[in-house]
């Protein structure tokens, strides 16, 4: 539990930022985010950009360049990335949200790692621009 709260802070502090909510059809969430995630109450914070367009394209971090994929449809955002340890296991998160406004985004995460594929953990998660 240990290293998969580290790995999860690790993971948070190489995003930045995520989703917008509301009325508009289409939320164009390029560039960098603040994004805190929310696992047993506890945040770790940290900075993701998404590179692409409107609809599609790819999460990165600084300090581990592209980290996998996300899509917009409408007010809903999805997406997906790989981070992995020194034990080369892997951490695989799947997150969806709201997009609440051009600067806001919250919803839910799920992650696991590749060595212990039926060991599902989950959160929450906010990200502001």
């Amino acid at each position: 539990m240990k290293r998969s709260l580290i790995l999860i802070l690790s993971l948070i502090f190489i995003f930045s930022g995520i989703f917008n909510t509301g009325c508009k059809t289409t939320y164009d969430i390029t560039g960098t985010w603040n994004i805190t995630f929310y696992i047993v109450g506890v945040p770790a914070e940290g900075l993701i950009t998404f590179i692409g367009s409107k609809s599609s394209g790819t999460v990165n971090n600084i300090l581990f360049g592209e980290m996998g994929t996300y899509q917009v449809n409408g007010s809903v955002i999805t997406f997906s990335a790989q981070l992995e340890d020194d034990y080369n296991d892997v951490l695989v998160l799947n997150a969806t949200g709201t997009i609440t406004d051009d600067n806001n985004m919250q919803g839910t995460f799920s992650y696991h790692y590749t060595l212990f594929p039926n060991v599902n953990l989950a959160g929450t998660w906010i990200a502001t621009r």
